[in-house]
Order: structure tokens, then C-alpha cells, then sequence
């Protein structure tokens, strides 16, 4: 599991370390989606954040169900408490950033198809931080800093993380 802040590349970053380790790699809000036959943006213009969320926590019940896969969390999928004891007992990693870090990726359109960024995304995201930075901490059996590096190389250090866990080592990167 992959958890972090909206735009820390947690679906990017998943997908790699899915490929390298040879299993599927599953996106939550894609789920999410593809099961309600809309875009995410249009759940939250429907339902808000409270249906949403309802709907996300479900999803990653039933997805922890299946076989073993990489899953990109939402980014507030931990404000569920039922889903942070879900998560007790997985490999759950952190991908960690500043918020303003996480601004300077934000281009284009991408600002305005995240509903959770809505408004201000600075302040979005600092808002976000302070709500969920001890709830990351909470779940995450590993922590990944991510400022300064590529996709490709967040990756490698996820795998390395999640490799040392399951031979009993720690990695240098998650120390």
C-alpha cells in the first residue's frame, strides 16, 4: 500500500514498483470510479466527501481481500478509522513531502481535476498536511522522502524498503 499527500505520485510511483516486483498495481480512486461509472471529481459533486469516503473505505476493504498487488490509497483514505485497522499488519509506505514541493508539481489542468484541491491549492495542501501527516505516520510501516527525486528512483526505494521488511533488514533510504 502507498499512501501520501494528492500529488506525491503515489499512482506513478506505484505502478513502477508494481512492475518490480511482478505484481498488479491498483489505484483506489480508479476503482473507485470505474465501479461508479463516473470520475471521482463527479462523486464528490454528487455525494461529497462523506459519500466518497464511504465509498473509498469499501473499496479498499474488498481490495485487501484479493491477491497480493501494489494499491495506490487516496490521499485521505486514512482519515477512516476503519481503514487505518485495515491496514495494521500490511506494508503500508509513506511518501513523504512538503506541501510546497508538492505545489511546484501541480500544472495545468491537473489543479482543477483534484477535488480535494479545490480553491487554494497551497492552502489545500498545507491544510491537508496538518490533518493527515500523523495518520500517514500512524499506518506507515516505511517512509519514503520523495522531494528532489524521480519517479524512478522513489520507486527503487520502495522496493528496497519493502524488500529489506521481508528479509529483516532495514534500508538505508527509509532510515
Amino acid at each position: 500500500m502507498i499512501v501520501g499527500l494528492p500529488t506525491v505520485g503515489k499512482s506513478t510511483v506505484g505502478a513502477l514498483v508494481a512492475v518490480r516486483l511482478g505484481i498488479p498495481f491498483r489505484d483506489v480512486d480508479d476503482e473507485i470510479a470505474a465501479a461508479a461509472g463516473c470520475s471521482v471529481s463527479e462523486i464528490f459533486a454528487s455525494e461529497g466527501e462523506v459519500g466518497f469516503r464511504d465509498r473509498e473505505a469499501r473499496t479498499i476493504a474488498e481490495m485487501l481481500r484479493r491477491p497480493r498487488s501494489v494499491i495506490g490509497l487516496g490521499g485521505g483514505a486514512v482519515l477512516s478509522p476503519v481503514t487505518r485497522a485495515a491496514l495494521v499488519g500490511h506494508d503500508v509506505v509513506w511518501l513523504s513531502a512538503a506541501p510546497q514541493a508538492l505545489l511546484d508539481r501541480l500544472v495545468g489542468p491537473e489543479v482543477t481535476t483534484r477535488p480535494m484541491l479545490a480553491g487554494s491549492p497551497r492552502l489545500r495542501l498545507e491544510a491537508l498536511a496538518a490533518e493527515r501527516v500523523d495518520l500517514y505516520a500512524e499506518v506507515a510501516r516505511h517512509v519514503v522522502a520523495v522531494e528532489g527525486l524521480a519517479p524512478d528512483e522513489v520507486a527503487s526505494r520502495v522496493v528496497d524498503a519493502l524488500t529489506a521488511a521481508a528479509t529483516g533488514g532495514v534500508p538505508e533510504a527509509t532510515r
